[in-house]
């Protein structure tokens, strides 16, 4: 325009000054990285308009207060789509607010053993002891060791055994000494010296522009495989925008790199047993529909030994009223008290949302991750149900991705729940001398007190860790009630929990018995473990607290609201110098 406009003056002279500043603004915009659908690289998500992207922003807006009514406590609710941020909202907190991911992590953790597959270093059906990996956990719990034939497989596949059964043969969920094993792995397979944090960092997670991914992760310089990584709601996203892409993501110059082979990632989404269960990819939950020759386990239901294997049904995403809620080709990365993300790569669409929501369920009563899935994507999904969601362009996956030449990234940087960051007995003694104080229900995050004789000098400095022996357990296996008791050094301070620890939400499925009983009477017979304190819901009809949830075309499932509140920490004590070393890192809700 600028040429024109130069080129039709009666001024010649004009075309002297602007053709050099054309040329010069050409040579700059051919240098700018473009954006594309595959989601923003190592930069910042850049946001967009939803009714672009045919996301109504009203609909929007209801689905973001229905989570906040109906699963409560919510955190944050985005949605990508495109390779865009199209909507974020935010309770309580911000965009720059970490959380724990808690098992949520374990999906980055396979896109991580994903990258080394990619340059070669793993065959995840190769036995990990030919790496020269040593067994850290009890692989012979039975008198058989079964150890010899364990792959990265069995164990991205949650199907070790865990030293009971034959590696393959059953679902066996693990967050902790098992499933740590593929952090042992990528560290027999790296050249050089580096750790498992190390390479892990230089060569997955900068790629996404998550630089501090795994700082956090202190162990000997292992990864936590099992997750738990903090991390923004933005950051997570990301995480998901990769498993849409089905492995490409954009370079520093926006052009598309194959970061996880196709072929991996086809792994990754598919059953990788499927004669021991069909809801589960490589560390990842799949919304799959049962077919009547399989075995239909199992459910993210944890509540007790009964239901941790409870049947599928009809597909992961699911409950007792409705048959199917998503596309079966939704992949679920879910993590303990209703952290998680949806992918659906033909819509090229993530959802998450987090928050700190402990689902009470009439078939699983002690714990049901499966519940708050379902009751979250009966507030938002409706947006994107195959049948109603508007598509730009009509492609599903595989047409997106069927014309398009990526190169692999083949170079990585060298030189030649156990679910811990802060591994106290290998520090210093400088971090001695200090009560250090987490929250219950088994959450990532707490309080470190420094303690002079007994007595509590400074309150105010929050950390991130955890006792290194209290993590020898998984989350979803139990009521959340710690394996050990608080130090009674810490007794003076375990008073202070309700000050420093975030809320959670007890949501239970009511039964005939509940309809006849007051809000209070729900809340304080109900809940399981002396470490929280429930009472109903504030805004709640303390006398008929069962009401109707997420969809308003079906108004049968019905549900109580509670309000728990931490009553004490889970402490521990180390002797020395009386210094909290480490810095916040976010304020509880």
């Amino acid at each position: 325009a600028l040429l024109k406009a130069a080129m039709n003056t009666r001024h010649c002279t004009m075309m002297v000054h602007w053709l050099p500043l054309l040329v010069a603004w050409h040579i700059i915009a051919s240098q700018q990285p473009k954006h594309s659908t595959l989601g923003p690289g190592a930069g910042e998500w850049q946001p967009d308009d939803p009714e672009l992207h045919g996301l109504p922003t009203a609909q929007l807006n209801t689905a973001a207060s229905s989570l906040i009514r109906d699963v409560p406590y919510r955190y944050c609710f985005l949605v990508a789509k495109d390779g865009y941020l199209v909507y974020e909202n935010y309770s309580g907190n911000n965009s720059d607010t970490l959380y724990e991911s808690d098992s949520m992590g374990k999906t980055t953790t396979a896109l991580l053993i994903g990258r080394a597959v990619t340059l070669g270093l793993i065959d995840i059906d190769r036995p990990i002891r030919l790496y020269g990996v040593q067994p850290q956990a009890d692989w012979n719990k039975t008198g058989i060791d079964y150890f010899e034939n364990v792959t990265a497989r069995h164990i991205l596949g949650q199907s070790s055994g865990r030293g009971v059964v034959p590696p393959g043969s059953q679902f066996t969920y693990d967050s902790d000494d098992f499933i740590e094993h593929l952090s042992y792995l990528l560290t027999a397979v790296i050249p050089g010296s580096m750790t498992a944090v190390e390479w892990a960092t230089e060569n997955f997670a900068k790629h996404l522009g998550l630089d501090s991914l795994y700082i956090y992760d202190n162990n000997n310089g292992n990864i936590t495989a099992g997750g738990g990584q903090m991390m923004t709601c933005r950051q997570i996203v990301k995480v998901g925008q990769l498993i849409s892409n089905m492995g490409i993501w954009p370079d520093e110059t926006g052009a598309p790199q194959q970061l996880i082979s196709s072929e991996y990632m086809k792994a990754l989404t598919n059953p990788s047993f499927p004669k021991a269960d069909v809801s589960y990819g490589l560390l990842t939950w799949l919304n799959r529909k049962v077919k009547a020759d399989e075995p239909g386990c199992c459910l993210a239901a944890w509540g007790t030994q009964t239901c941790s294997n409870i049947s599928v049904g009809h597909s992961l995403i699911t409950d007792n009223i409705v048959a199917s809620l998503a596309p079966e080709e939704t992949s679920v990365a879910f993590g303990w008290l209703g952290r998680g993300y949806f992918v659906i790569p033909s819509q090229n669409t993530v959802i998450l949302s987090l928050g700190s929501s402990w689902g009470y369920s009439q078939g699983c009563p002690n714990y049901d991750d499966s519940m708050i899935e379902a009751m979250l994507w009966r507030s938002f999904g409706g947006l994107f149900d195959d049948d109603s969601f508007s598509r730009k362009d009509g492609l599903g996956t595989a047409s997106r991705f069927m014309n398009v030449s990526v190169p692999i990234v083949d170079s990585y940087h060298g030189d030649g729940e156990s679910r811990r960051r802060i591994n106290i007995s290998d520090e210093k003694a400088d971090i001695s001398g200090n009560c250090y104080c987490y929250c219950p229900p088994s959450q990532g995050f707490g309080t470190c007190f420094n303690m002079d004789g007994g007595n509590t000098s400074d309150a105010s400095n929050q950390v991130r860790g955890k006792h290194p022996q209290r993590h020898r357990r998984s989350k979803h296996r139990d009521s959340g009630v710690a394996d050990d008791p608080s130090d009674p050094k810490c007794s003076s301070v375990q008073n202070l929990a309700a000050n420093s620890c975030p809320r959670v939400a007890a949501i239970f499925q009511c039964n005939a018995s509940m309809e006849t009983k007051t809000a209070d009477e729900i809340c304080t017979s109900q809940v399981t473990g002396s470490d929280m304190l429930c009472r109903a819901k504030p805004g709640e009809d303390m006398q008929q607290p069962c009401r109707d949830t997420g969809n308003p075309q079906d108004s049968t499932l019905k549900a109580a609201y509670c309000d728990c509140v931490p009553q004490q920490y889970w402490c521990y004590y180390v002797e020395g110098n009386a210094t909290c070393t480490y810095t916040p890192y976010w304020s509880p809700p």
